[in-house]
C-alpha cells in the first residue's frame, strides 16, 4: 500500500482542473520529484531531489533542482 501520493489534482467547484501535482519517490520513501501543472498542462514548478543517506540510513544532504530557474538549494542534515 502507498503511503504518499503520485498525483494531486486540484478542482474548483465547477470541477475545472486548477492544478496537477505529480510525484515520486525513493526507497526511502523521500520526494525525487515534484513537477505541478496548471490546468492547461503548462508546467509551474519541476523539482528534482537528490539525496545523500549515512550508513543509518539517515538524510545526510538534500539537494532540490528546480528544472525552470536552473537554480539549487542545497540542505546539510547533522544528527
Amino acid at each position: 500500500m502507498e503511503k504518499n501520493p503520485k498525483k494531486i489534482v486540484v478542482k474548483d467547484k465547477g470541477q475545472n482542473i486548477k492544478s496537477v501535482q505529480e510525484y515520486k519517490y525513493n526507497e526511502y520513501g523521500d520526494p525525487i520529484l515534484f513537477k505541478k501543472t496548471d490546468g492547461l498542462g503548462e508546467t509551474l514548478i519541476h523539482w528534482i531531489y537528490e539525496y545523500k543517506y549515512d550508513e543509518s540510513k539517515r538524510k545526510t544532504m538534500m539537494k532540490i533542482s528546480d528544472i525552470g530557474t536552473d537554480k539549487e538549494t542545497i540542505m546539510e542534515y547533522e544528527y
